[in-house]
């Protein structure tokens, strides 16, 4: 999914459009990436048959509530990929960074209280939190450069998860 944006980053790095024209685009590009993404999911966790032809019966039954999860949760991990190509492009590198780092802390505290404190094995889900870590710091950046509204924003990713709940 990452690799069909990477066409936009030379066009937010070169400067050539206003601040508006580049939130009109960044709002474009999240809702074509959350549709691209979203109808893949739904072919794909519709397509087990697929899956077991490339892992084999065996391997794939094993897998199977990890797959799914994953393909299920597809549209929240595209989310981010928008904003990556924008902070970059933006020269917000640095701010990236930061915002990186909180990600990374959210992963290692929510899986570590997800497998060792909590004691669930299905952890895989919680994979939300961190994305949503992730989408939010990336928004307030993002926000602060653009004329994007963060509540927007939020809004636009809690609709994300509500989607994913109710394919669940």
């Amino acid at each position: 999914a990452g690799s069909s944006a990477h066409w936009i980053f030379p066009s937010v790095s070169k400067g050539g459009m206003s601040e508006k024209d580049l939130a009109k685009e960044y709002w474009k590009l999240l809702s074509y990436m959350c549709i691209a993404s979203f109808i893949a999911s739904v072919i794909l966790v519709n397509s087990n048959f697929l899956f077991k032809l490339w892992l084999g019966n065996e391997i794939f039954k094993s897998s199977e509530y990890y797959i799914n999860t994953f393909l299920l949760l597809l549209p929240v991990f595209t989310l981010n990929i928008i904003s990556i190509f924008y902070l970059l492009g933006l020269g917000l590198v640095k701010y990236k960074f930061f915002a990186d780092i909180l990600s990374l802390l959210a992963k290692i505290i929510v899986i570590w209280l997800a497998i060792s404190v909590f004691n669930i094995e299905k952890w895989v889900v919680f994979f939300a939190v961190f994305i949503a870590v992730e989408f939010i710091a990336y928004g307030v950046i993002i926000s602060r450069k653009l004329p994007i509204k963060l509540a927007h924003l939020v809004g636009f990713f809690l609709l994300q998860v509500v989607v994913v709940f109710i394919r669940i």
